[in-house]
């Protein structure tokens, strides 16, 4: 069993660019937990929604991007 702390994804804002970075910093931050989530048995129905590695290395891009 994985033991992790509760915590809430981040929503866009789409006037404040750093709230998108906030939100992409969070997904990142987790990227395992998410995947685990999609993975599981009872997810079968939102598992096509997984990003591939390609997507997370964008992702992490733009976060690269985004902090300066």
């Amino acid at each position: 069993t994985i033991r992790l702390p509760k915590v809430q994804l981040l929503c866009d804002v789409k006037t404040c660019w750093d709230s998108t970075y906030y939100m992409i910093n969070c997904l990142h931050a987790l990227q395992q937990v998410v995947s685990y989530f999609l993975d599981a048995p009872r997810n079968t129905n939102i598992a096509d929604h997984k990003m591939l590695p390609l997507g997370w290395e964008v992702l992490q891009d733009m976060e690269v991007v985004l902090e300066v």
